[in-house]
């Protein structure tokens, strides 16, 4: 005899997405049923309460002294108490792109800023002495080298920052002494 081969378990079966307007049909039935199972509770402790009451007062003397009180509450305006609550003052927030940088910051963008800044003083330096005395083709060679150390430091230390920032000090390091030997170079 031929067996048949076991069934195959069911492939699981992904869970469907509801619409907005199925999602809000379920909320609304779950809504009406807590409600319902909230007055069923109410009126199930209420049961219970007056089970535990044994002497009730009859309702006439009931009636009379909260036909006064209604009366007297009606001739009182009323006043609906509040929770007292302490008010707190309104505050400006500054938006984040506004705020100050802290010491953490600044220290993060001086491998990024000191080549550029030493690239700057060096620059100041040959405008005011009005060095070098070369001919033109070494001037221009020293003087293309000084523009191109402080960008390049910066965007060595950007990349040395973004991939291995341990790097940042050392190329920091380097292209500021880069600047200082090209300077040197440049006002000797």
């Amino acid at each position: 005899m031929v067996e048949a081969p076991p069934p195959r378990p069911a492939a699981p079966v992904a869970p469907r997405v509801l619409t907005g307007i199925e999602r809000t049909l379920i909320e609304q039935r779950l809504a009406a049923e807590r409600a319902a199972a909230q007055a069923a509770a109410e009126a199930e402790r209420a049961g219970a309460a007056a089970a535990v009451v044994s002497e009730a007062p009859s309702p006439a003397a009931v009636a009379e002294p909260a036909m006064a009180a209604a009366v007297e509450a009606a001739a009182t305006p009323a006043v609906m108490a509040r929770a007292g609550r302490r008010r707190e003052r309104a505050q400006w927030q500054r938006p984040a792109w506004l705020a100050v940088p802290g010491p953490a910051t600044v220290v993060a963008a001086l491998p990024i800023a000191l080549p550029l800044i030493g690239a700057g003083i060096a620059w100041t330096a040959v405008t005011v002495t009005g060095r070098p005395s070369l001919p033109v083709d070494e001037a221009r060679i020293l003087l293309t080298a000084l523009v191109l150390i402080g960008p390049l430091g910066a965007a060595a230390a950007v990349i040395a920052r973004t991939w291995y920032p341990r790097l940042g000090g050392l190329v920091m390091a380097s292209s500021v002494a880069a600047l200082a030997i090209l300077t040197r170079t440049i006002l000797a």
